[in-house]
């Protein structure tokens, strides 16, 4: 116990009204040691979805709001050769610049003539209205990447952009570039995604990627733009193929130091030496700028690119020996990483815009309603599909991506969402189709509110009764079934002594107005489709039962009728409501009685998690298993019948179809979807009485008249 206290006192995160009421509930009705194991599970799947604080996404589905670029930014653009690159380039700027600017063009003695006739023509063409000087400088002798820089940063007066020659800009490119220094006076350096940017690059991180084929710039940027976040991260240097450096920053610690010769190394130090300073380096990921990497200056004959590089960082690991455990932390702890997953996402749907696409709403507890999900995934494999789950503790919301080139896990903060938080989404990922799982411990007025606010079509499955009543099995305070009780003051009283609910009425009302505007209202059988129409009369239900997966095949053989032990199997997950005292009390009626009973939990129980055997050895916990191997564990144990002790309406029982499609009678109590499907088929006994006494006595009459024993 005092190991549980610590690790509850370790997720305070988890300690919520809504957590804390379930507790009550358990200690109230002497349940504690499966309550813990319940919240013990909560924590671990906590554990497993914990993220960091700027790894929410929320941000990359708001527009962020701009500063109004006022004063004049410099481009400086140094040019060696690279004719088409530098047509590219600066047809680019003169395009898709909308704030006001100075260009700046310096010709280091470029040995293709063509790069003279071309900034001939820039000279004399018409400027653009945004353009408010041109100045073109042809240097009397070559003096490489920084020199060249280093002019241009000397005749500027403004904040500037370093832009090679070997990139192209997008629409409205430079308002975006700005914003962290206008914001932030201390920060130095700003640099945009791009497809080679060492730790700036997309989609994958510090390599050199190409264009989806089909994509131009414009168009993948205008993505980055609408869904990249308005986040600013710091980053320990900018990437200086496009690179804004801030005036301020420049005034105080100088210009690119030439001790790096011709280049490679200079922006780093530059970066670090900022750092020193007191400024930040930054990264902004609402903007992508394209970058032919190595195109722009060409290879000094006299000395290799490597070697360069390779003298070079001698240099700046000397000036500053934390640089590289500083680029390996940030390497390590990529926090792009998450914007970068779900800028992909976003990329993919827009390209392959005739894949459906579903967003699935469920709980993140596990269980049938999960198993259903999975099969309906694997059944589809066409379609995209987002699942969405609320983990434990309330706030972290996770989005799994399925059937796509990738599958990613993306968080948002559900606590900072609004109703318009679904429609954003299905914009974004071009979501067609909503698919109501499971809204088990979801804000009900709020989750519901989203859902109509999307304003695209959804279907609402019924996997419980979660729509009828909070206790979602219909069990009453005292675990008994309520068979449908329809008094407000008897549901109220029933709810307000766990306080799950404070009104009851409030609560059908807002599964009333979700129902009455679905596509299609599903349940998975008969009994659970009487039971909802007789809440909702008005409401259109659709009864489709599920569909045995192809790996359940008959494993029953008769030689198991000669078994020296009567053989009772029980499946699944038990607790409370799936019969687990039921089953402790049956255990006990056959161990006072000397029965040649052994009653085993191919699963395990809500006491026992792992393998268990009882000193008498008429109780067995298999623990946990894996779905496709249920028809031979039913074999393998040579099961005599099934146990179903569900002692809640069940709507749909996997196991008992799975039990029955494998060739084995199965005795449940008479509630419920099982009850159906044993009607239905012949293959079973029903007990109306639910009580471990009357499932024994039923046993009994099995053994004698149906084994003869």
């Amino acid at each position: 116990m005092l190991k549980f206290i610590k690790q509850i006192a370790k997720h305070k995160e988890l300690i919520n009204l809504k957590n804390l009421n379930k507790v009550i509930c358990y200690l109230q009705n002497g349940e504690l040691i499966s309550g813990l194991k319940r919240i013990q599970r909560k924590i671990e799947i906590f554990d497993r979805s914990k993220v960091r604080e700027y790894y929410y996404l929320n941000d990359c589905l708001d527009r962020p709001e701009y500063i109004e670029l006022l004063d004049v930014v410099d481009i400086v653009v140094p040019i060696y050769n690279a004719y088409e690159y530098t047509e590219k380039c600066l047809s680019t700027i003169y395009k898709n610049t909308n704030s006001a600017y100075n260009l700046y063009l310096i010709n280091d003695c470029s040995t293709d003539k063509k790069i003279d006739e071309l900034l001939s023509r820039v000279e004399i063409q018409k400027k653009p209205q945004w353009l408010k000087k041109l100045c073109i400088v042809n240097n009397a002798e070559n003096l490489g990447f920084i020199g060249t820089v280093n002019k241009g940063i000397s005749m500027s007066n403004n904040d500037i952009v370093i832009l090679n020659t070997d990139t192209e800009v997008p629409v409205s490119w430079l308002q975006r570039i700005m914003q962290p220094i206008l914001k932030n006076e201390y920060v130095a350096s700003v640099t945009p995604f791009s497809n080679s940017a060492t730790i700036c690059s997309f989609p994958k991180f510090c390599e050199d990627n190409v264009l989806p084929k089909g994509v131009d710039l414009n168009t993948i940027d205008s993505l980055f733009e609408n869904y990249g976040s308005g986040a600013i991260i710091d980053i320990p240097t900018g990437v200086g193929f496009c690179m804004a450096m801030s005036r301020k920053c420049i005034k105080e610690i100088g210009a690119l130091d030439e001790v790096y010769g011709k280049g490679y190394g200079e922006e780093n130090d530059w970066c670090r030496r900022a750092v020193r300073a007191g400024y930040t380096n930054t990264m902004i990921t609402n903007l992508f700028v394209y970058h032919k990497h190595g195109a722009s200056f060409g290879e000094i004959v006299t000395k290799s690119k490597q070697d360069r590089m390779n003298e070079n960082f001698q240099i700046l690991i000397k000036r500053y020996p934390d640089y590289q455990n500083v680029i390996d932390e940030y390497i390590l702890q990529d926090p792009v990483q998450d914007i970068r997953f779900f800028m992909e996402v976003i990329l993919e749907r827009n390209i392959r815009k005739m894949v459906k696409a579903e967003l699935i709403i469920n709980h993140s507890l596990g269980g049938g309603a999960t198993t259903y999900v999975k099969r309906k995934i694997e059944d589809n494999p066409e379609t995209a599909f987002f699942l969405m789950e609320l983990m434990p503790d309330g706030k972290n919301l996770k989005i799994t991506t399925y059937n796509m080139s990738s599958s990613y896990d993306m968080f948002f903060d559900f606590k900072k969402t609004d109703k318009t938080f679904l429609d954003r989404l299905c914009s974004a990922f071009r979501i067609e189709n909503i698919f109501i799982n499971q809204l088990v411990d979801y804000p009900l007025g709020k989750i519901i509110s989203m859902i109509l606010e999307a304003k695209i079509p959804y279907a609402f499955f019924v996997h419980d009764f979660y729509c009828v009543c909070p206790r979602y099995n219909l069990l009453n305070g005292e675990f008994k079934y309520c068979k449908q009780e329809k008094s407000v003051d008897v549901c109220n009283k029933c709810l307000h002594s766990n306080l799950l609910c404070k009104d009851i009425e409030y609560w059908r009302k807002q599964f009333f107005r979700l129902l009455a505007q679905a596509g299609r209202v599903i349940t998975p059988s008969w009994n659970t489709t009487s039971i909802i129409k007789s809440y909702y009369p008005s409401i259109n239900v659709e009864t489709i039962e599920h569909k045995m997966p192809e790996y359940i095949h008959v494993t029953y053989n008769e030689t198991f009728e000669h078994n020296e032990v009567f053989h009772i199997s029980v499946l699944g997950a038990i607790g409370i409501e799936k019969g687990a005292r039921i089953l402790d009390e049956l255990v006990k009626l056959i161990q006072v009685n000397g029965d040649n009973v052994k009653i085993t939990v191919i699963g395990y129980t809500d006491i026992y998690t792992k393998p268990y055997i009882n000193k008498s050895g008429v109780f067995e916990v298999t623990g946990a298993y894996h779905n496709r191997d249920i028809s031979d564990l039913l074999a393998r144990y040579k099961t005599n019948i099934v146990l179903i002790p569900s002692i809640c309406p069940e709507t749909y029982s996997y196991t008992v179809s799975e039990a029955i499609y494998s060739g084995y009678k199965v005795l449940a109590f008479n509630i419920g979807a099982p009850a159906d499907r044993i009607r239905d088929t012949g293959m079973g006994w029903l007990v109306d009485e639910i009580s471990s006494t009357t499932l024994y006595e039923m046993i009994s009459n099995i053994r004698k008249n149906s084994f003869g024993i």
